[in-house]
């Protein structure tokens, strides 16, 4: 039986291997980009995926949903839209993945969605994405903060909104129970 060390050594530092990342994402046909924005609610990690020898033909801002990040599984449908010829921009929510917060702590869910809106309307402005289809995409939880983003959004910013099960209504079973601050009398 394998000793943890050795379990260790045998694991691969990524899902696909031990391909070097940026070779991975070309095999991929995508160029993928990583860096950290500054908000006026703090800082977020961003990535693009952009397709290889594609042109742009319009653009895709990315959320995940609760308790994920845009880590690898939420990486695979980036690459899926780039592959088809979409730039696509995702960010880890505030408190999610490599962005500020306190992990996986919501609280006002209108500044969560303005947060990750701060970085997509700047890309969306930019060269060379201004003239070109925009689109919203949330998954799950990100549904919900797609939504606030498109409501807090001039009406031309986006061509249109994708959804991949969305939450848009928090079934009662589901709420975190609220705390209760009892007063000394």
């Amino acid at each position: 039986m394998a000793t943890e060390g050795e379990v260790k050594a045998e694991t691969p530092a990524n899902f696909w291997g031990d391909m070097p990342e940026d070779e991975y994402y070309a095999s991929e046909g995508v160029v993928n980009t990583k860096s950290y924005f500054d908000t006026p609610n703090g800082k977020i990690f961003t990535q693009s995926f952009l397709p290889l020898d594609q042109t742009v033909k319009a653009s895709v801002y990315m959320t995940h949903g609760y308790g994920s990040d845009t880590g690898w599984l939420f990486q695979k449908i980036c690459i899926n839209f780039a592959t088809w010829g979409y730039a696509v921009f995702a960010a880890d929510l505030l408190g999610h993945g490599r962005s500020d917060g306190i992990r996986c702590y919501l609280g006002d869910m209108e500044k969560i969605a303005a947060t990750s809106l701060h970085f997509f309307t700047h890309v969306r402005k930019s060269e060379p994405y201004k003239d070109l289809p925009a689109f919203l995409f949330g998954e799950s939880m990100g549904g919900a903060t797609t939504m606030l983003m498109y409501f807090q959004s001039e009406p031309t910013t986006w061509t249109g909104l994708i959804f991949s099960a969305p939450l848009f209504v928090m079934p009662e079973n589901m709420k975190p129970s609220k705390v209760d601050i009892v007063k000394d009398p």
